[in-house]
């Protein structure tokens, strides 16, 4: 019972931590609980969630089908994304069987999730649920959804964090740009000759 308690102090003081380290950096804030709202995300922001949820049998429903609950955010441009999340099972107290963890978009006017399409589900990854996202778009309702069965008598628990990073440009952008500025000295040294313009380092006509 012991180390039980001692990995579940160490996982819950980890979550504190980088949540310390997120808001120390001005990323985004931590979030408890699933009526928490991440908002706003931009890139660069990190950050972590936890909550003990008490519902019995699946968690609580905003979603129509299967129940769930889901955290909220919105990106303010187009970027990448990478999460993870896992539960704890502490003996009969707290404890979560199938629990599952989704990377969702609103179906539908607004962010209540009634609807909604799955863009990526975690996959287990030292002892977590990983996943991750390229492309996502900015104004569009996300979320993180979790699900599972509460076996435990107080509830369960579940805790994770993300990271949200910049989309990069694809090289024919950077292809595109190298010959746009090419065009651009083309043009200047045309412009020149038309204007007059002696060369630097010319010699002055007689």
């Amino acid at each position: 019972m012991k180390s039980v308690r001692r990995r579940l102090f160490g996982f819950v003081a980890g979550v504190i931590a980088v949540a310390g380290l997120a808001t120390g950096a001005g990323a985004a804030v931590v979030v408890s609980g699933p009526d928490g709202d991440l908002g706003i995300l931009s890139v660069g922001d990190i950050g972590s969630f936890s909550h003990i949820t008490t519902n019995n049998a699946q968690f609580s429903a905003p979603l129509l089908a299967g129940g769930g609950e889901v955290i909220k955010f919105q990106l303010n441009t187009p970027a990448n994304l990478a999460a993870a999340a896992l539960n704890i099972n502490l003996q009969s107290t707290l404890g979560i069987s199938g629990f599952g963890f989704k990377l969702i978009e609103a179906g539908g006017p607004g962010p209540d999730f009634t609807t909604f399409t799955d863009l990526a589900t975690g996959v287990l990854s030292g002892g977590a649920l990983a996943l991750s996202y390229s492309g996502l778009t900015s104004g569009v309702d996300y979320g993180f959804l979790f699900f599972g069965t509460i076996t435990g008598t107080s509830g369960g628990f579940y805790a994770g964090n993300f990271t949200v990073s910049a989309v990069p440009l694809p090289p024919a952008v950077w292809l595109f740009l190298s010959a746009l500025i090419g065009l651009v000295g083309v043009v200047r040294r045309k412009r020149t000759r038309k204007s007059g313009a002696r060369p630097k380092g010319a010699p002055q006509p007689v």
